[in-house]
């Protein structure tokens, strides 16, 4: 199959894997400032946590899952399907697998009440790694990984699909190529704000993927539309040209989620779900969308400190929801005011993960693997740009 054009290395998307990792970091030590709890709470917690937090959770996700699907279309391009299988596994169920299995179970047994009953290997082996049962079988705390699978189970359908499925695929792909922005924009808020405002209030959000009908709609249509738009010269070229307008409708509904979820904290009431829901899904794919268009202008550039931080983020998120759970159980105990203790709390968490990446994660190959990065090959030196 040929490809439909555009270059080989698309900068911009790179800058915005980093960056979407990284905003995932930010949110998860906002985590701890809602006003309804996380793992472990502030008593700086507010309105503020709550807008924080809403403001970006309607489109960070479909940011990572867009770059997903772009990842893997190039990938297609430049392998066979033995070859792109065992690449899916290495670099997405290899860090799955470690995490669930190592990092999640940690941040059960440090905050949950119950673990002091249990020394560590007992409480894994007795509590987090029996954590869920979804149809009848027992499923470990996919804990913030949980993207992970979805994006494996994604790619490997698409490498099915490309493989077995030729000419269907060049249909499809010819066809996402000829709508128009505005036609993408409004498939993906239907389908967004279908998950958000009426299979959510419904079935929930598990994060499990088999029992996730709300998270499916949610997560596989930016994915799907990232692998048939990745070489398209014309969608981008259409996109570049839609930031005109997607920026202030991305502004406009911004103030109008935040607005609901503000509401909803300070009225002391539940707003019917179908209307945060609505706001939210609109939103997620106008920002999705305007923050596509946008960096395409801004940071299509090849950067030393691009080559570091594309090698350093995965391993850099791996491990930093077990640092928010360790540090910040000790910087909350010190009774400082929100304004130094979140930025505290924040470079903690970013910082010793980025440490521990540096120092150790780089060098070993083991290690490499683990945190599914690419391991060197033998006799070779690894050039990475320190920042």
């Amino acid at each position: 199959m040929q490809a439909a054009s555009t270059p080989l290395r698309r900068h911009d998307l790179d800058w915005l894997r980093v960056g979407a990792l990284g905003l995932l970091i930010l949110t998860h030590v906002t985590y701890v400032y809602r006003t309804t709890g996380w793992r472990i709470h502030s008593e700086n917690a507010g309105l503020w946590g709550d807008l924080v937090v809403g403001a970006m959770a309607p489109w960070r996700m479909t940011l990572v899952f867009f770059i997903g699907g772009v990842a893997t279309r190039f990938m297609l391009q430049s392998h066979d399907l033995g070859s792109f299988v065992a690449n899916r596994f290495l670099r997405l169920g290899v860090p799955f697998a470690m995490a669930v299995l190592l990092l999640v179970p940690v941040m059960w047994w440090v905050t949950d009440p119950e673990s002091h009953a249990y020394g560590y290997l007992q409480y894994v082996w007795h509590t987090p790694l029996h954590a869920h049962t979804v149809l009848g079988f027992h499923l470990p705390d996919f804990g913030h990984v949980w993207f992970l699978s979805y994006l494996l189970a994604y790619a490997l359908a698409a490498g099915l699909a490309w493989r077995f499925a030729p000419r269907a695929w060049r249909g499809v792909e010819a066809f996402v190529e000829r709508l128009p922005v505005w036609a993408i924009f409004g498939l993906l808020a239907a389908l967004f704000v279908l998950s958000d405002a009426a299979m959510r209030p419904v079935f929930g959000r598990t994060d499990m993927f088999i029992d996730d009908p709300a998270g499916q709609v949610r997560c596989l249509p930016p994915f799907l539309l990232g692998v048939m738009v990745a070489r398209s010269d014309a969608f981008w070229g259409k996109l570049r040209a839609a930031r005109r307008w997607l920026v202030p409708v991305a502004l406009v509904l911004a103030v109008v989620a935040l607005v609901m979820a503000g509401r909803d904290t300070l009225s002391g009431h539940q707003l019917p779900p179908w209307q945060p829901g609505t706001a939210e899904g609109i939103f997620g794919a106008a920002a999705a969308l305007a923050i596509l268009a946008a960096a395409q202008s801004a940071l299509n550039r090849p950067s030393p400190r691009l080559a570091y931080f594309s090698d350093a983020i995965m391993p850099v998120y791996l491990m930093h929801q077990v640092v928010i759970v360790l540090a910040g159980t000790a910087v909350l105990r010190m009774g400082l005011p929100g304004w130094v203790e979140f930025p505290v709390l924040l470079a903690a968490t970013a910082l010793i993960p980025l440490a521990i990446y540096h120092v150790a994660i780089r060098r070993i190959d083991l290690l490499r693997l683990m945190f599914g990065l690419k391991a060197a090959m033998p006799g070779a030196t690894r050039k990475i740009t320190t920042p």
